[in-house]
């Protein structure tokens, strides 16, 4: 269970403090330790089944210690994956890579010692062995999905010593009284000593992470943060955040503002998106001033008024820069989860200068009402048309019949993300959705 649940959180850990890509050498570090630990046991049997028992109170202990050191200099390896794709400094990384072997084998190696061990020793009854081995997998893996929703990325291996501290109490062989208080004293010791170390030093982001540098401006701050197996979502304040669009190198000649400022949404380090904020002047309105001076501008000039299909809001701010360049109407497909069906008691707020309350409208927004006489419309997934009504229509389209066929009406869906996307309480509601109700942009 334990051994399973910290191979996820490792490799969650390297999604997050690394690239998502590097996960895979958890996989790969798991995979040569299962191998030689096998290996092992298959050569030297006959000393292992003499030792067996003994070997198998003692080595949760072990295993304690070498995943606390293990995940400790894996936190403070210093591998740079830009170094790795420099000519000059490659060779370096390749050295940090060997050393992220080195520090998390012996973890591995011991877990499939001690698998391997409860095999040899339970040899006549090694189909009940076996599935007790898939449904402590099994259990490690929904364990491990189950605390992302409540720590993060840097604390989640050190939570996972806790069931393995367990396994020393139901592996105790039939030693004397002082030898069977032993073990389990040694493997709570070598759980709080761990802990303290990892707890200590739990890592963070790396300096090549998109979200390093808004971290160490100053007067920084995570507004609202929201853990989940799919992404570690942080919102930032701070004076680097603005929107991200490609502006033309004739901007400044043109007149006209640059991006304004705005809050940063991260995922896993990596930013999303730019949600906007609240401002008493503008009253709710989206400051898309800067729109003529975007390379996205060309298009809707040369074709005003089109209607546009727009993947990703980007917090609201690329709809409305569409209508404000002349598009008759924008639909947009919102992919990211969080954006589309964020909710107040799914984010903690972090303590901290309180921010301007507001309902929570972006779930609420739907095709119809307020967005749709704004020209802006939300949708879900698109959906195919079932056989039937397509066949209907096409019949409808006859050779001699030139009545308009009807348009089925598809099932809409809850919207994506609103015109004023951001987290609740965090941006207020334009003042005339506020003034209309809630039940205004109920989705049909």
């Amino acid at each position: 269970m334990s051994a399973v649940g910290f191979e996820i959180a490792l490799t969650r850990f390297f999604a997050v403090a690394q690239w998502s890509e590097y996960g895979y050498w958890i996989i790969s570090i798991a995979m040569v330790g299962f191998a030689l630990s096998g290996a092992t046991m298959a050569i030297f049997r006959d000393g292992f089944v003499r030792r067996g028992e003994a070997m198998r109170a003692w080595l949760p202990p072990l295993l304690l210690v070498a995943a606390a050191a293990g995940f400790h200099f894996t936190v403070a390896n210093p591998f740079n994956p830009l170094r790795l794709q420099n000519a000059t400094t490659w060779s370096t990384e390749i050295w940090n890579i060997a050393g992220y072997y080195a520090a998390l084998f012996p973890f591995f190696f011991l877990t499939g010692l001690y698998i391997s061990l409860c095999f040899v020793l339970n040899s006549r009854d090694v189909g009940r062995v076996y599935g007790y081995d898939l449904l402590g997998a099994g259990a490690g893996a929904v364990t491990g999905l189950a605390l992302m929703l409540v720590l993060d990325p840097f604390h989640l291996p050190p939570a996972l010593m806790v069931p393995l501290t367990l396994a020393a109490f139901f592996t105790m062989p039939s030693w004397p009284r002082a030898w069977r208080i032993g073990v389990p004293v040694a493997a709570v010791a070598a759980l709080l000593g761990g802990g303290a170390l990892l707890l200590s030093h739990p890592g963070g982001f790396n300096e090549f992470k998109a979200i390093y540098a808004p971290l160490q401006t100053p007067d920084a701050r995570v507004l609202a943060e929201r853990r989940l197996p799919r992404g570690h979502y942080m919102l930032l304040d701070d004076f680097l955040e603005r929107v991200d669009t490609d502006l033309s190198n004739n901007a400044g000649m043109m007149g006209l503002p640059g991006p304004p400022s705005s809050f940063g949404l991260y995922r896993d380090g990596n930013r999303i998106a730019a949600l906007p904020k609240p401002h008493p002047e503008r009253q709710g309105a989206l400051d898309v001033g800067y729109a003529p001076s975007t390379l996205d501008s060309a298009p809707y000039a040369l074709r005003p008024g089109a209607a546009v299909l727009m993947l990703g809001a980007s917090g609201g701010f690329r709809p409305t820069a569409a209508l404000s360049l002349g598009a008759s109407r924008v639909t947009v497909l919102e992919p990211e989860p969080v954006l589309r069906g964020a909710r107040s008691e799914r984010s903690r707020p972090v303590p901290g200068p309180a921010a301007r309350p507001a309902p929570d409208n972006l779930g609420r927004l739907a095709p119809g009402g307020a967005a749709r006489r704004r020209g802006l419309q939300y949708r879900g997934p698109l959906r195919r048309l079932p056989r039937g009504r397509r066949s209907q229509r096409h019949r409808l389209h006859g050779r001699g019949d030139r009545r308009r066929a009807p348009r089925p009406r598809a099932r809409r869906h809850p919207v994506a993300a609103g015109l004023h996307s951001r987290l609740p309480g965090l941006c207020p509601a334009p003042p005339r959705d506020r003034a209309r109700g809630r039940g205004l942009l109920r989705p049909r």
